[in-house]
């Protein structure tokens, strides 16, 4: 103990050495029946009881020596220590922080302090202490261990690398260092390392299903799906669980090899549906145990997606009956004078589902409607956050858990439910399962139908729509007339760059794809190959992907197997918005891909009079930017098939006339594209009628939008 001891106390510590802790906590206790202010007695009764496991009674014991001692630094090591093996890390920092004072070599206090900082959120301060550590004590595999952790937290992440490399060479079993490694090289979108360190950290724990479910995780990621349906055998192997099985069954490549490609895979994922329905799966937290939005790529497969995801909800709801609870409150509810309207996602901030929401809901009449934000998401400080929030009569941040998060939101009492973005989150997608308000309404952040019974609305444009799409939505489909948008291009006045600067090729005709890969459909790759071959001084640019196999996998795809071709491929880096602007008059033609073209990208750049082709396919994911044209009435880059596209492309990147005519044009009709206040009128028309409509017992509407287009 490090004190002069009592000859009880002598024999109580003879038994805790002799490993005897409950014989030393017999003795202790007899102690402080008779003295109650025994600090040794206190102290020696917690290291007893930590030592039996007891957590709860130890931590007791402790607290009671540190009050009595507040200066004792092994004491509040220990304390410190205990809290913090229990993530009671807020608490565990003060206790930790004396002992550190009084013994600063002490590698325990170190250890535990560093974690405990991390944990609560203060990673620079964590590394603040391992590095003068760790320059003194090089050889200490745990420390740096945590340094790695707490230089991704700070967002070093080659020296993070770095740490957990050095952690590795002192002690190649570390096998929390490698998972670490795993996970920093995935944060960095470097799949081929994060695959590498996780089928390491598998040979060191191949029982633990969890080392097989980070690299199925990876591997599924990274498209490497045989192997990631493989790992994902391995872990049911250990530990059999629905959530897994789920998982397992509908695995998608995020970037398709062929159009055979995509019919075998969706005929797999429905069949696998099917088997598994027949199981009758079990679920108690299908936002925990699956964890995924397993239907996200489907709609990048260029096919109607309402049967798959209409077999998968109800796969969910067969598994999780309380899925589809209601809010007790809607048994009594009336509608209010003056609606409630919530608003359900996890990207309020700066992302591309909450710039394209952010305009509507600043412009919605407060007098009309009172508005409450419902993020599944905390807000972290920033400017578009603090815009958020100004404009939302309550700003709610949801718990995590499912049930908690449900009741919520019903105790949010909302007359209607608006779910911009449902197929992005897990949480938002199983929280729309359940009936928490008379109307709920899904909106275009991600552009698929959601399949489920309680998902009242799919809200969209007549401009976006093609006449049979009715039948591409479980919802009830709501053409508005104007895209259901008030936007306003983050960068209205570009600066200008030259070929150079940006990192372009300076010579040739640029063509370029800006999109996210997943975006690129095997049916666009013969388009694009004509492109290149019948310009041979033309580039073909597109954004680069989420790893360098994305971009390989793409770029073999696209030339097929013409070398020539595929040199005259680039990939580009994520450009800052100032510079992605800039590039619209640099480029000579911007291309939106067919089955799923551009929504805020078009956005963002119609405004300098970038002239994208474009085609409406059969599906509103692939008509957006044609409804931009539409509401411009700029109907020249609108091909008329797959021919005309390509036709299109290379008449505005060869004749210089025709483009910059185009130009012209666009700059002086885009401005119906923005800040479009008809259009917000028109949604807030449409959530009174509908919440009228509830309160009169009708189960839903027609809209039928005004005959003149708002602006």
């Amino acid at each position: 103990m490090g004190e002069q001891t009592t000859p009880g106390l002598d024999l109580a510590i003879g038994h805790l050495r002799s490993g005897r802790p409950a014989e030393t906590a017999a003795i202790c206790r007899a102690r402080l029946a008779a003295d109650p202010a025994d600090f040794e007695a206190w102290h020696l009764l917690g290291v007893a009881r930590t030592m039996l496991g007891e957590t709860r009674p130890a931590i007791e014991a402790l607290t009671r020596a540190v009050e009595l001692r507040p200066d004792h630094a092994e004491a509040n090591r220990n304390l410190g220590a205990l809290l913090a093996q229990g993530k009671r890390f807020g608490e565990a920092i003060p206790h930790l922080e004396v002992a550190h004072q009084a013994a600063p070599d002490s590698r325990e206090a170190i250890i535990y302090l560093a974690r405990a900082l991390r944990e609560s959120g203060q990673p620079e301060r964590s590394a603040g202490f391992l590095e003068p550590y760790l320059a003194s004590h090089p050889q200490d595999a745990e420390a740096w261990y945590q340094l790695a952790l707490a230089l991704a937290g700070i967002h070093r992440p080659a020296e993070a690398i770095g740490a957990a490399q050095r952690a590795l060479a002192i002690k190649p079993d570390h096998v929390e260092a490698e998972r670490a490694l795993a996970g920093i090289h995935f944060n960095e979108r470097d799949y081929a390392a994060a695959i590498a360190a996780w089928r390491r950290v598998a040979a060191l724990r191949p029982r633990d299903p969890e080392s097989h479910r980070g690299l199925a995780k990876t591997l599924a990621v990274d498209g490497h799906m045989e192997e990631a349906d493989a790992a994902l055998g391995r872990v049911l192997s250990l530990a059999p669980d629905w959530g897994t099985e789920i998982r397992r069954a509908t695995l998608l490549r995020p970037l398709m090899r062929s159009l055979a490609d995509i019919d075998e895979t969706r005929r797999r994922y429905g069949d696998r549906l099917a088997a598994l329905a027949q199981r009758h799966p079990q679920l108690r937290d299908p936002n925990v145990e699956v964890a995924d939005c397993v239907a996200f790529y489907l709609a990048y497969h260029g096919r109607d997606d309402l049967p798959l995801q209409r077999q998968l909800a109800a796969l969910y709801l067969d598994a999780c009956p309380a899925l589809g609870s209601e809010a007790p409150h809607l048994r009594d509810w009336r509608p209010r004078s003056r609606p409630r309207i919530g608003v359900v996602s996890t990207n309020l901030n700066a992302h591309t589902v909450g710039f394209v929401t952010l305009g509507l809901l600043q412009q919605f009449d407060r007098s009309r409607f009172e508005l409450v934000l419902l993020r599944t998401a905390p807000p972290s400080p920033s400017a578009t956050q603090a815009k958020f929030s100004a404009c939302a009569d309550q700003d709610i941040t949801l718990p995590s858990n499912l049930a908690e998060a449900r009741a919520r939101i019903a105790a949010a009492q909302c007359d209607l439910l608006y779910y911009p973005d449902i197929g992005m989150a897990p949480l938002t997608y199983f929280l729309l399962f359940a009936r928490l308000a008379p109307v709920q309404v899904v909106g275009w952040g991600h552009p698929d139908t959601t399949g489920i019974p309680n998902a009242d609305y799919w809200m969209s444009s007549a401009v976006w729509e093609p006449a049979e799409a009715d039948d591409h939505y479980t919802e009830r489909l709501v053409r508005l007339a104007a895209p259901p948008i008030h936007y306003e291009p983050r960068v209205w006045n570009p600066p200008a760059r030259s070929r150079a600067e940006l990192g372009l090729p300076e010579t040739g005709r640029l063509y370029l794809c800006p999109m996210s890969l997943f975006k690129i459909h095997p049916g666009y790759d013969p388009l694009l190959r004509r492109i290149l071959q019948e310009d041979p001084e033309g580039w073909l640019l597109f954004a680069s992907g989420h790893s360098v196999n994305w971009d390989e996998v793409l770029k073999q795809r696209v030339a097929a197997g013409d070398e020539r071709l595929a040199r005259r491929i680039l990939f580009l880096p994520r450009y800052e918005i100032a510079d992605f602007t800039a590039l619209g008059p640099v480029v000579d033609c911007q291309l939106d891909p067919i089955y799923f073209g551009g929504g805020r990208t078009s956005l963002d750049i119609f405004h300098t009079g970038a002239p994208i082709v474009t085609w409406p396919g059969p599906f509103m994911r692939s008509r957006i930017t044609s409804g931009f044209y539409r509401r411009m009435g700029v109907t020249e880059l609108v091909a008329r098939g797959h021919e005309d596209y390509v036709a299109l492309a290379l008449r505005t990147a060869k004749d210089d006339d025709f483009r910059e005519a185009m130009r012209r044009r666009i700059r002086e009709r885009a401005g119906a594209l923005y800040k479009t206040v008809g259009a917000v009128r028109e949604v807030e028309d449409f959530f009174a009628a509908a919440i009228a409509a509830a309160g009169n017992g009708q189960p839903s509407i027609t809209w039928n939008p005004p005959a003149a287009t708002p602006p």
